[in-house]
């Protein structure tokens, strides 16, 4: 079956068809990899997991060292509800250098829905270093950690995700000025009217604009 043809059959909730047409790819090839995979996204979104992780399996024994069957593996424990497993299940996959990144990156998120922030946010660090990294920019200045005083000091911000969560995040802005930081940020055009309301005021540069010193 043409594969972009299955995998939009998947995107429109058509599973059942989707399913069908992995079943008749495996049985013609029973070698391809990926209609494993994407036969079990399929049984994940079904909630048909203990079916999801045996395709999963399939795909990983085929090819060791594909990272779609080792998170998808970890997506499907999660949607079967099995939080516990997914994440050791990524940690035992942070032992591998070929699966770190993502595997970190799949793991900050269970943990921050946990409320385990300190963990979490140390993990979430990886989605600058992914194979598709977020906005990541690189300053000669020390970036700051959350350490030390911010009193006196200059902080720069700058957006790197999507509206809504420059939106969200937007408060923090404001708790580094009441620590006595001059704030500067560079958000998205979009959002530049919208964060010059922002109480504190931060001062507003374009996003792809540095002020000189911080």
């Amino acid at each position: 079956p043409d594969q972009h043809h299955v995998d939009g059959q998947r995107a429109l909730g058509r599973h059942e068809e989707a399913l069908a047409a992995y079943d008749k790819a495996i049985t013609l090839s029973p070698g391809l990899v990926d209609a494993y995979v994407n036969r079990g996204l399929t049984l994940t979104d079904l909630v048909r997991i203990e079916e999801a992780l045996a395709d999963f399996d399939s795909a990983i024994a085929l090819d060791p060292d594909l990272k779609t069957a080792r998170i998808g593996r970890s997506d499907a424990l999660v949607k079967g509800g099995r939080i516990d497993e997914a994440l050791a299940y990524d940690r035992a996959l942070m032992r591998n250098p070929n699966f770190k990144l993502d595997a970190e990156f799949h793991a900050a998120f269970l943990l921050l829905q946990r409320g385990e922030w300190e963990e979490g946010w140390k993990f979430y660090e990886s989605r600058r270093h992914k194979d598709d990294p977020t906005e990541t920019r690189s300053y000669p200045q020390p970036e700051w950690l959350g350490e030390g005083e911010l009193a006196g000091k200059t902080l720069y911000a700058y957006a790197e995700q999507g509206l809504g969560d420059i939106i969200h995040f937007s408060r923090y802005l404001g708790l580094a000025a009441a620590r006595g930081a001059r704030v500067i940020f560079s958000p998205q055009d979009k959002l530049v009217r919208l964060m010059q309301s922002l109480v504190p005021k931060a001062e507003i540069l374009p996003w792809k604009t540095a002020p000189a010193h911080f």
